[in-house]
């Protein structure tokens, strides 16, 4: 079998099944491990598949399927993340203490941290984050410590909650893998979400970066709960249902027009 005929199969299977292991794959192709990988990275970087750890899978699937790494994640919404994240630094005042989170959503908002000069301490435990961080001279970065987890890219453990419990935040950024508007927030890695519960716990004020492909999603872990979120900041893809149950039930509703600009919606 061919790689063109390899790869059809395997966009195929996903199409159907929504994810797979590698192994998985190798025992349906009849290939090696390494081909499948080949065969994985070559369909990811056409934009055909999501590389995930230990697998695949396709774009649209359920959100706790498999948490892809970081780096796979940020070309996707990645138009609603750059708005939400503009939008987010507007709430952020000179000599805040932040936290950001290891997600594609905190990453694009520390990008624009960096881009608008923006004089801010920044707590976080994301190695992604802080090295975005640190190409700017008006922030100054608090690096959580402890283990490091390969697939979000942060560093979780023992020592890394029991460092999170000694900061004071001002403003908390999180973002999600799953939301429901009844509910809160869903994780589907066990390493990080206890930390972003801890953060929370010492934060004035909660801010939610959420795009609207996380609406109606769940995943292994719930983490925080709906009236624990002061502000919710999404894009204007989310059904006026679910901002009408947003506006009900948080303080600060913000809807980003991806298309022209961001507008408060209250």
């Amino acid at each position: 079998m061919n790689q063109q005929a390899r790869q059809k199969l395997i966009v195929d299977y996903l199409k159907q099944n929504k994810a797979a292991t590698y192994s998985e794959i190798e025992n349906i192709l009849k290939v090696s491990n390494m081909t499948v990988r080949r065969d994985i990275v070559s369909l990811a970087a056409a934009g055909k598949v999501i590389k995930t750890l230990g697998g695949a899978q396709i774009f649209d699937a359920p959100a706790d399927m498999f948490e892809s790494q970081v780096l796979s994640r940020l070309s996707v919404h990645s138009r609603e993340k750059k708005a939400i994240a503009l939008q987010a630094v507007s709430l952020i005042d000179t000599q805040d203490i932040i936290y950001l989170d290891g997600s594609s959503t905190c990453l694009e908002l520390a990008k624009t941290i960096v881009e608008t000069e923006t004089p801010v301490t920044v707590v976080t435990n994301s190695l992604l984050v802080y090295m975005e961080l640190v190409h700017s001279r008006k922030v100054t970065v608090i690096c959580i410590g402890g283990q490091h987890d390969p697939v979000s890219y942060c560093l979780t453990g023992p020592e890394a909650e029991t460092q999170a419990e000694k900061y004071f935040i001002n403003k908390a950024f999180v973002s999600t893998k799953g939301f429901s508007t009844n509910e809160g927030t869903y994780e589907s890695l066990v390493a990080t979400y206890r930390i972003k519960q801890i953060i929370v716990s010492k934060s004035s004020q909660v801010v939610l970066l959420v795009d609207h492909s996380k609406f109606g999603q769940k995943s292994l872990c719930k983490v925080l709960d709906i009236d624990q979120i002061n502000t919710v900041i999404t894009d204007s893809q989310v059904s006026q249902t679910d901002i009408g149950i947003l506006q009900r039930k948080i303080e600060n509703v913000m809807v980003c027009d991806v298309s022209k600009e961001f507008m408060n919606t209250r």
